[in-house]
């Protein structure tokens, strides 16, 4: 049910609620400005009430995003430790798998640039004297 609705049914319930105050079985009868009066204060719960429902879907949203983020970091800190920095003939330094054998499904050499800044693994390809990133287009000269 939308907040709408739920606003909508506690405005609806307030309504009901001063009409029974106002009707009430042992004979009171509430002055009219009594029975707007308590509809008012009703209505004014309601839409607290509705403006709280809102705020504490917006902190849970939030707070999805949050988890859905620490648990994607957690994925690329326990990938990246697969991962050792390897100086290439010439200098240049990529992410080198340390264990190939253990972890086959993984990329030999990685971009170091896209997995510190991006936290993402693209996988080096060999490109005239050295490796190159097809994502970010470093290239790392080998020889």
């Amino acid at each position: 049910m939308s907040h709408a609705a739920h606003g909508l049914m506690s405005l609806e319930k307030a309504t009901l609620g001063a009409k029974r105050l106002a009707d009430s079985p042992d004979g009171y009868k509430a002055s009219n400005q009594t029975v707007v009066e308590k509809m008012l204060i009703l209505s004014s719960l309601a839409a607290q009430l509705q403006d709280a429902r809102t705020h504490q879907l917006q902190l849970l949203k939030q707070l999805t995003e949050l988890e859905e983020a620490a648990i994607r970091d957690q994925e690329f800190e326990r990938k990246r430790a697969l991962y050792r920095r390897h100086t290439l003939a010439n200098g240049f330094t990529v992410l080198r798998l340390a264990k190939p054998q253990e972890n086959p499904e993984l990329f030999l050499s990685v971009c170091p640039h896209c997995a510190e800044s991006r936290h993402e693994f693209h996988p080096l390809h060999p490109f005239g004297s050295g490796l190159a990133c097809s994502a970010c287009d470093a290239t790392f000269v080998t020889a």
